[in-house]
């Protein structure tokens, strides 16, 4: 699988519980979406668990507003008011 990333499932007192091989796997068997947005740290936990990457990399934690859709909204939002 090309892009899948594993993600590691723990519990409040940061004990590992569980390894997944993909995140839609962990969304699928929880019935949740967030996952990935609490291992990119934008939120602290999902359904009572905390989660991170397996492999985490140096793009899953830029700071709130200098992602890819916040500077094309940026951008758009600049044309409109011209």
């Amino acid at each position: 699988m090309g892009n899948t990333r594993s993600v590691i499932q723990y519990d409040s007192l940061g004990n590992m519980l569980q390894r997944y091989d993909s995140i839609k796997e962990a969304q699928e068997l929880y019935n949740c979406t967030h996952i990935s947005t609490v291992c990119r740290g934008r939120r602290a936990q999902e359904k009572g668990y905390y989660w991170e990457y397996e492999y985490p990399r140096e793009e899953d934690f830029l700071p709130p507003g200098t992602g890819k859709r916040f500077r094309q909204n940026r951008k758009r939002n600049r044309q409109i008011r011209r």
